[in-house]
């Protein structure tokens, strides 16, 4: 493949997870969250990673990492797919195990979506515990404030859609004030080149993750040319972010106090500089009119109020003991307001007995670019795939990292082996250095009490290396095995 055409395929893969991803991270008051997307700059084809970011009726927050299986836009679908079904259990019924059970049934009815797997943590800063719950997927890490963090431990449950959805379970940790949790990608977990428990919550005045984003990018170093890496936490904030209230009718300069103090908040919330650039320019224009129309007589109060909702939407008020003009029939006019109006999700202005209330509603995020790194570890030309060794009349042996494109080749060679299924065989993946999703979903399926492909009747006995990330990966995802 030339340059060029490397190009066109890496923009497509980075324009296609634009459109899988959320559009964003809220702000909320009571929690900081980050993340980071990284994908390698020579991938030509897009996986099935994605996270979410959800907030509940009920003020918590849900972060979901999940991965489905394969490789291409058939799986980035799916994952689009799985990411809509675990949303829609989470804003509905609030609970971990009732997502994952909801999105059992789908990978049921869904080929392409079988061997999914997921993790979700809802965050509650009122009780200050975090509640968790996978399929499949590594359980969050801990980010204790300024200690070394520590993976949870798994709650059980096998990916989605392989018979395993009976053995989801939650589990619950308590916060404490500038702790944090994290979800990751099975790509930082299953890598040996950096000691993943050396990433901690930093403490201070900067909640921007330091060490978070220190480690994503050693992480992402390390990437292969099919994987993609994901992290996304949130921390538990010391205290909500402040409120502003600001008098205005003593000011000589009333418009630039008001975009100067609201842009100070704005910057404390770290909002995104188009939601600042929208919200300063909205009220500016309710400052205006305000101090034009709506001020009158000797009480000439003149306020701006701005606060941030549990649910992440920011309220701005100006308030007055005036009336403002009724509107005119001067077309040229209120092109100001008419502009305010589409950088915000909502803009109005009620008349009370007092005087006038203007005000603006607007959901904050952050948003989280698609990042190409390029890995530093990759050289020379990139490994034909997992090695396929009969070592006997009924026993395989795998060698090497085990991709999304080595499945279809493994499963003729565990075909021919088991004769068709018809009799017992070994497995060995004590020399496979990583799995994917895809192979998992192999190896579930060899080893699935009901048989979900209907395709392999005879036993198969697979053995890992002891304390492996292979073996750690097989006992997460539920495969049975034994350890060599």
């Amino acid at each position: 493949m030339d340059d060029d055409a490397e190009h066109d395929g890496l923009e497509f893969v980075t324009a296609l997870y634009d459109v899988i991803q959320p559009t964003g991270l809220p702000v909320l008051p009571m929690f900081d969250v980050d993340g980071r997307f990284c994908l390698p700059n020579d991938a030509t084809e897009p996986g099935g990673l994605w996270f979410d970011v959800v907030v509940l009726p009920d003020i918590r927050l849900a972060l979901v990492v999940g991965e489905a299986p394969g490789i291409g836009m058939a799986t980035a679908v799916t994952a689009a797919q799985m990411r809509g079904v675990i949303r829609a259990g989470l804003r509905r019924d609030g609970d971990a195990v009732d997502a994952l059970q909801l999105a059992d049934i789908h990978a049921e009815d869904v080929a392409d979506a079988r061997g999914t797997t997921a993790a979700i943590v809802l965050l509650d800063p009122v009780r200050r515990i975090a509640t968790y719950a996978s399929a499949g997927h590594p359980p969050p890490w801990l980010l204790p404030a300024g200690g070394p963090a520590v993976l949870l431990s798994d709650t059980g449950g096998g990916p989605l859609g392989t018979g395993a959805g009976t053995g989801y379970a939650r589990a619950t940790c308590s916060l404490s004030e500038g702790d944090a949790v994290l979800l990751a990608s099975a790509a930082a977990h299953r890598s040996e080149a950096v000691p993943f428990p050396g990433a901690t919550a930093e403490t201070g005045a900067d909640p921007a993750f330091a060490g978070l984003h220190r480690t994503a990018d050693e992480l992402a170093s390390h990437l292969a040319a099919d994987d993609t890496l994901c992290l996304v936490a949130a921390r538990l904030r010391t205290a909500a972010h402040r409120a502003l209230m600001v008098r205005l009718d003593g000011e000589a300069e009333p418009v630039r106090c008001a975009r100067e103090e609201l842009g100070t908040w704005l910057t404390e919330l770290r909002a995104s500089p188009m939601d600042q650039m929208g919200l300063t320019h909205a009220a500016s224009e309710l400052v205006t009119n305000a101090i034009q129309h709506g001020a009158r007589g000797d009480d000439r109060l003149v306020e701006l109020r701005a606060r941030l909702g549990s649910n992440g939407v920011v309220l701005i008020e100006v308030l007055d003991h005036g009336t403002w003009q009724a509107p005119s029939d001067d077309r040229e006019r209120g092109r100001g307001l008419a502009m305010a109006a589409g950088l915000v999700d909502h803009l109005g202005v009620a008349i009370r007995p007092s005087g006038t209330r203007a005000f603006v509603q607007h959901r904050l995020s952050r948003p989280v670019p698609i990042e190409t790194v390029a890995p530093a570890a990759r050289t020379g030309d990139v490994p034909a795939g997992v090695k396929v060794v009969h070592t006997a009349p009924h026993a395989v042996s795998l060698r090497g990292a085990f991709a999304h494109h080595d499945v279809e080749r493994v499963a003729a060679e565990i075909l021919i082996a088991s004769r068709g299924g018809a009799v017992r065989m070994t497995l060995d993946v004590t020399e496979v250095t990583s799995l994917s999703t895809s192979a998992v979903r192999l190896l579930a399926d060899l080893t699935s009490v009901n048989r979900a492909v209907g395709l392999y009747a005879a036993d198969i006995e697979i053995t890992s290396a002891r304390d492996s990330a292979t073996q750690r990966m097989l006992d997460i995802t539920r495969v049975p095995h034994h350890v060599a």
